[in-house]
């Protein structure tokens, strides 16, 4: 801008005039020929040169704050700090939400997550944190983690059906659990002889919370395997 400025103000001085209306630049030089001469011209060319040498010299002299990579670098690790790992409260097939047979879950109106088709009856705790709810029937997990991650665990479909019946807790509401740790077993075996789809949600009912829910790209899931990393 200073550069520009001081350019005008020599052009104006000189009484530099433009001869056909074309695009600013410095092809458009010729356009400064005309009835005053080739004076006019040279007057446009120091023009464009005051322009290019003031505008050289002040940035030299206050420099351009640009961001330095290393800087970039530690932005990024800081980040990667805040994010929160969620890991599988079970053993089995891993698949995605959309593709579990209820609508419920498979819209993702309770929030974002992950579906395990298990390959054994137990449930583990998928990070460090306070069992916030455990409903009577035991098909259903709350457990919020120390980061503030509210998480769902259910089991199976329509699930709720069954009472309770062959599921076995093994903490209660309020409790504080780490990560890995058993919190309910159930039969699998006796619920699929019922005709039960056993598939597990995990769900991550406050996702509006963190800018990205994001799963981790895994077959197989157990209980010491990463299955989503949050980040606020």
């Amino acid at each position: 801008m200073i550069g520009g400025g001081a350019a005008g103000l020599f052009i104006g001085i000189m009484g530099v005039g433009r001869y056909a209306q074309v695009s600013p630049g410095l092809f458009a030089l010729p356009s400064f020929l005309g009835e005053k001469g080739i004076s006019n011209l040279i007057y446009a060319i120091i023009g464009c040169a005051i322009a290019f040498i003031v505008s050289f010299i002040i940035s030299f002299i206050l420099g351009i704050d640009e961001p330095k990579e290393d800087v970039k670098l530690n932005e990024q690790k800081e980040i990667k700090l805040d994010d929160e790992e969620i890991f599988a409260p079970l053993k089995g097939q891993v698949i995605s939400l959309d593709k579990v047979n209820d609508s419920v879950f498979s819209s993702g109106s309770l929030g974002k997550g992950m579906a395990i088709i298990p390959s054994e009856g137990k449930i583990y705790a998928p990070a460090d944190g306070t069992i916030s709810a455990f409903f009577e029937t035991g098909h259903a997990i709350g457990v919020t983690s120390k980061h503030g991650a509210e998480i769902l665990i259910h089991v199976g479909i329509d699930t709720v059906n069954l009472k309770g019946k062959y599921f076995y807790p093994k903490v209660k509401q309020n409790e504080q659990v780490k990560k890995g740790e058993l919190l309910l077993e159930f039969d699998l075996n006796k619920m699929k002889e019922e005709g039960y789809d056993c598939t597990t949600m995990i769900i991550v009912t406050n996702s509006q919370q963190y800018t990205s829910v994001q799963s981790v790209k895994i077959d197989e899931a157990d209980k010491n395997k990463e299955l989503m990393i949050l980040t606020i």
